[in-house]
């Protein structure tokens, strides 16, 4: 189950950040806007498997129905003997689980020492003011903005020897950064690769709403002070001398791969048919989210029932003449029908026997039901075994979850004896 709720996770958070993506593209020539669809990629990354982990298992509409065991098996009673018992298999959901658990520790244990680390160094830094922006200065540490509230600027002491053109242009940047709260979406998208590090889907993501973030600031700055060339100037300087790699913040350089890309996305002319593509993009990407949200989610245990509509045979009718009132289900009667399939679902998940179901065995329970004209079950018993005492033991568990309209004969409401399949299975 674990298994596949990862797999599951993972194949929408890549279709989340395909459609992402394209969403980005759609925004192509805007001043702002592309770190919120890569935000929205990870909220969705997140949302959409926790809704599908706690959503009850539902069956399909048009599932095709088990079909009902013969009614001469309603004589035989008692079970078959049962097989032998399963051997002890790996526990492949515990193992996931404890992976999973090692590697958000992991995650969590870098970006604290990443905490400490900026902590020590800023025991260095001085506080001062150039060209009227309060900074902290340090040795060669940043241009960044920091602070998940009560933001600040940190700018390198080289920094402040640059042209002041260039160090008009750093100190917008990282207060832009600050302006729109910046520091906070890093954070939010931080939280999320912590808890699912395992998803590759969301680190793709996370460098996307890294380099969103950027070029969204970027645009901001130029349409304020619009000179590219100085601009681009200041992000090679600065790339050159970055010192803090593992410094994950909002920062004029970012990382060093990006910076070719952030340049020439500043560099780019506006295309003739912008806003044809724009809108092409856009039902792109809404068509993408919208198959991640229709994406099956992970199964677990399936239980299909339906009353049988066979006619019965003498012999069955004969077994239960000591309750004479109940009859067997003939064709001419209206079925009963099954009230709680809900609860029958999440039983199936409750009771399934954790051992079988890790060893992939599953198997199907006849179960007597004598339904009296209210609908209520009134005694239930296992007709025919799985071959397994602890699947047996759990169908009647379920059994005890079924509620149902009372079958009818003529209009008028009747007790009557079915025998209905409880079938388990791993699918």
């Amino acid at each position: 189950m674990v298994a596949s709720w990862l797999l599951y996770s993972t194949a929408v958070s890549l279709l989340l950040g395909l459609a992402a993506a394209a969403g980005e593209a759609a925004l192509r020539g805007r001043a702002r806007g592309r770190r919120w669809v890569w935000l929205a990629a990870l909220a969705g990354s997140v949302a959409l498997p926790v809704a599908a982990f706690l959503a009850p298992p539902e069956a399909a509409d048009g599932a095709a129905a088990v079909v009902a065991l013969p009614w001469d098996l309603l004589k035989r009673g008692g079970a078959v003997a049962a097989g032998p018992a399963p051997s002890r298999g790996v526990d492949v959901d515990a193992l996931l689980v404890a992976g999973w658990a090692s590697a958000s520790s992991s995650v969590l244990f870098v970006l604290v020492l990443a905490h400490v680390r900026l902590a020590r160094a800023r025991r260095g830094w001085g506080r001062e003011e150039v060209d009227g922006v309060p900074v902290w200065v340090s040795r060669d540490l940043g241009p960044a903005a920091l602070g998940f509230f009560r933001g600040s600027i940190v700018v390198p002491r080289w920094a402040l020897g640059l042209e002041e053109r260039l160090r008009r242009l750093m100190l917008l940047h990282e207060s832009e950064h600050l302006r729109v709260g910046d520091p906070r979406l890093l954070g939010a998208g931080l939280a999320v690769l912590a808890a699912m590090p395992w998803n590759v889907g969301v680190w793709w993501q996370f460098r996307r709403l890294r380099l969103a973030i950027e070029l969204d600031c970027d645009a901001r700055v130029l349409r304020r002070e619009p000179d590219a060339r100085s601009y681009g100037k200041l992000l090679l300087e600065v790339g050159r001398r970055r010192a803090a790699p593992w410094l994950v913040t909002a920062a004029l350089a970012g990382p060093q791969s990006q910076l070719e890309r952030r340049i020439r996305m500043m560099l780019r002319p506006m295309c003739r048919h912008e806003r044809a593509k724009a809108v092409a993009f856009a039902a792109l990407a809404t068509g993408l989210a919208v198959l991640a949200c229709e994406t099956p989610g992970p199964t677990g245990a399936v239980a299909e029932v339906e009353a049988p509509a066979s006619r019965s045979s003498d012999g069955a009718q004969a077994a239960y003449t000591s309750l004479d009132r109940f009859v067997p289900l003939s064709p001419e009667m209206e079925r009963p029908v099954l009230k709680s399939r809900q609860a029958v679902q999440r039983a199936l998940q409750t009771y399934y026997p954790p051992l079988l179901r890790e060893a992939g065995i599953g198997g199907t329970v006849g179960v007597n039901f004598w339904i009296d004209a209210s609908g209520r079950v009134v005694r239930r018993g296992v007709a025919t075994s799985s071959g397994h005492p602890a699947l047996d033991e759990a169908a009647l568990k379920v059994a005890d979850e079924m509620e149902f309209e009372p079958a009818r004969s003529g209009g008028r409401a009747v007790g009557v004896v079915v025998a209905i399949p409880i079938r388990f299975q791993v699918g």
